[in-house]
């Protein structure tokens, strides 16, 4: 999101309209209206929806009224949401709210992305789960709150999809990224279990 204001001299402040000094109002209305919103509505394996404004940026020089200041937010659907509809009634809600305070703005879309939502009866599901009991693994579905291609294949392909492997998301992203290689070596006979057990189905 853009908002639009009128580059001036710091001296004569009034001269100008400060962009930045608007954003500020706009994230005030996403932290206190709409992310409490979203903690009303859970999913059982994946919790709730999230929103988070992860950058900005605004303002040419410390002398100079900024004429313009951009947000970058991170809105998190989980499944039974259309990622569609959601950035459709986000941008109403935002619009609405700002047009109200006078504030001109702009709004742009960098990626709209689906929930992976595979039944938990799906065979890939059970064909996991038998594989992880064989291993003495946790057997249990759960769910994640990142994203991956899985959610593309279901949703544009019509695949049943499972996210799975060895790591952590807690090391993902990091200057230190790593692995273990028992877990590396422990998903190889996973896999190889997944793939025998969806044979035998």
């Amino acid at each position: 999101m853009t908002t639009h204001g009128k580059a001036a001299h710091s001296s004569v402040p009034g001269e100008g309209i400060n962009a930045i000094v608007h954003m500020t109002a706009v994230i005030d209305y996403i932290h206190r209206s709409i992310e409490p919103e979203l903690a009303k509505v859970s999913h059982p394996l994946c919790g709730a929806s999230t929103i988070s404004i992860g950058k900005i940026s605004g303002g040419k020089q410390i002398n100079i009224v900024p004429e313009s200041c951009v947000i970058e937010v991170d809105r998190r659907i989980i499944p039974g949401e259309d990622p569609y509809q959601v950035m459709d009634a986000i941008t109403r809600q935002l619009n609405t709210q700002i047009s109200r305070l006078g504030i001109e703005h702009q709004i742009d879309t960098l990626l709209l992305d689906w929930a992976l939502n595979t039944p938990i009866d799906a065979r890939i599901v059970r064909s996991a789960q038998e594989a992880a009991r064989r291993l003495g693994l946790n057997a249990a579905p759960a769910g994640a709150t990142y994203g991956s291609d899985a959610s593309k294949l279901q949703a544009l392909k019509g695949i049943p999809s499972i996210v799975l492997g060895p790591g952590s998301i807690n090391q993902a992203h990091t200057v230190n990224e790593w692995v273990p290689v028992s877990e590396v070596e422990q998903a190889v006979d996973f896999y190889i279990g997944i793939a025998e057990s969806f044979g035998e189905q």
